[in-house]
């Protein structure tokens, strides 16, 4: 498991800062890591299943951790079936809760749901395990590395005593920093930017 403090270490490290916590103090890596997991977040979708424990049209979602936005709900789901040919149509009933208007799903079987979930840091605002997955890892760090500088450059331009432009090299390094975010992002598969909602729509 991967924790808050290497976490930090690798910020600080890509910023060249390892050494230099008073100017790179926790509160605004830590801050920036808060950010960078929102960048993450909408572009890494997951499938999984999830039982049925009260039968009826609502379906409740609250098993699945930290669950963002629902793409695609599949029903009744079957392993040795295309997985096309299960998608069936709803709508959000609530917070992770979904409404599936020609299906009352009965207790013990499956839906499928393709979704996007929060992840969390360990230590990090109290969460007791990483569930970023090894290769996001190092995507984090990048898009955190980018809203510290933000963050930073923020921080000093409210010091009337530099000088106007001291922020610039901040900025620069923060759009080198998004530029290479971006990019690995473009590699992600899939991605939560794709229209799921409409992948098997009847």
């Amino acid at each position: 498991m991967t924790s808050l403090a290497a976490y930090r270490t690798d910020v600080r490290n890509l910023l060249a800062a390892a050494p230099d916590v008073a100017t790179w103090p926790d509160g605004i890596i830590d801050q920036a890591l808060r950010l960078g997991l929102l960048d993450f977040d909408p572009h890494l979708v997951y499938e999984t299943s999830v039982t049925v424990t009260s039968a009826g049209h609502e379906q409740d979602l609250s098993s699945l951790p930290g669950l963002l936005t629902v793409f695609a709900v599949a029903y009744p789901w079957d392993y040795t079936r295309d997985i096309d040919e299960q998608w069936v149509p709803w709508r959000w009933a609530g917070p992770q809760r979904v409404y599936l208007p020609h299906h009352a799903p009965r207790v013990g079987e499956e839906l499928r749901v393709r979704h996007t979930k929060q992840h969390v840091i360990a230590d990090l605002d109290g969460a007791a395990a990483t569930t970023v997955p090894p290769h996001g890892r190092g995507l984090v760090v990048i898009a955190s590395g980018a809203w510290a500088c933000e963050l930073r450059r923020r921080q000093i331009s409210e010091n009337p005593s530099l000088a106007p432009n001291a922020g610039l090299a901040l900025g620069e390094m923060a759009l080198r920093l998004r530029a290479a975010r971006d990019e690995l992002l473009s590699r992600l598969a899939p991605m939560g930017r794709l229209g799921w909602h409409k992948v098997g729509a009847k």
